[in-house]
């Protein structure tokens, strides 16, 4: 990916990048609870996304 690539990508996903920091603003504040909660949901999405690059299947 080149420059030009990450920009244009970076600007589709402008409104939702925006979005998720706002999200992890909010979160500052959060308990450790929930930050734990927090990371392990982004932890699976993230693996959820690599699978699905594999070719993988996935469980629900």
């Amino acid at each position: 990916m080149n420059r030009e690539d990450l920009h244009q990508h970076y600007s589709e996903k402008r409104p939702e990048i925006e979005s998720r920091l706002e999200e992890f603003k909010a979160l500052r504040e959060a308990s450790d609870k929930r930050l734990f909660k927090e990371l392990v949901l982004r932890y699976f999405q993230l693996h959820r996304v690599r699978l699905r690059r594999l070719g993988k299947p996935q469980k629900s």
